[in-house]
């Protein structure tokens, strides 16, 4: 859930600019709605309702593809619908491929009730787009390509064109966790530098919100007290180098329950 939890904290920086890609037309604004929907309440931290004009955009980010997701879909539109009362315009953004043998559904069926949605598979998106919108950049390093280490090269290139730092800071934290979805790690370090990601705010977020125990004032001893914390919260090996700055070989070196 963390990785989709990287796409939410973009998505809700700008919706706008996610509006904008994902209908392929311009959107004059769009405001952010509250994730939570009546009836016995339910909320997800990877999902993001925008207002667009005269409809509401859903957007659901998953790492990987759920059985479930199709009567998910529908469920949150009736919801929506009820609460709006306007068109829903629904969209599942897939971070990662699949094994051969899934079958991704585009709509959710049975009896005569037959709801679509659209899918977006980022493995089969061009990464022009993405490479020209700030805020897309990290859903850049997931996107189509035939020499990985170019598009890091491009994606790299075009963070150090944010002109605002903070904004730079973060985009630089969000592609280095998004890329370690495929990218090893000493790929990614050379193109994002972890010293920089090390600044961002999300980066500082992660690292209070892993600090249940342990504190991290950079010794070793209360980063690796912080590990089970992170796993507990559903973060990646990966992504828990990346937040705490300690190696693969450290973090799996601490038991589950220490």
């Amino acid at each position: 859930m963390a990785y989709d939890n990287v796409c939410k904290f973009l998505a809700e920086s700008d919706p706008l600019a996610f509006a904008r890609w994902f209908l392929g037309s311009p959107v004059p604004s769009v405001t952010l709605l509250k994730t939570e929907l009546p009836i016995e309440p339910i909320r997800a931290d990877s999902v993001v309702f925008l207002q667009i004009e005269n409809a509401i955009l859903h957007l659901e980010f998953q790492t990987r593809y759920d059985v479930d997701l199709p009567l998910r879909m529908l469920d949150y539109s009736v919801r929506l619908y009820r609460k709006y009362r306007l068109p829903i315009v629904q969209g599942v953004v897939l971070l990662c491929e699949p094994s051969a043998d899934t079958v991704i559904e585009t709509a959710f069926e049975v009896g005569e009730t037959l709801h679509h949605y659209r899918v977006v598979k980022l493995w089969e998106e061009s990464p022009g787009n993405f490479l020209q919108e700030p805020t897309l950049l990290p859903l850049a390093t997931l996107t189509c390509t035939e020499d990985p280490e170019q598009l890091l090269a491009q994606v790299a290139q075009a963070i150090t064109a944010v002109e605002n730092r903070a904004q730079r800071l973060n985009i630089l934290a969000c592609g280095k966790v998004l890329g370690g979805l495929r990218f090893k790690e000493r790929l990614l370090d050379r193109w994002l530098k972890e010293d920089v990601v090390q600044e961002s705010v999300i980066y500082q977020r992660w690292v209070r919100e892993g600090a249940a125990k342990g504190k991290l004032e950079g010794k070793l001893e209360g980063k690796l007290e912080a590990v089970p914390a992170l796993r507990a919260r559903g973060f990646a090996e990966e992504e828990i180098t990346v937040i705490l700055g300690l190696t693969l070989e450290q973090i799996q070196s601490v038991r589950s329950d220490t």
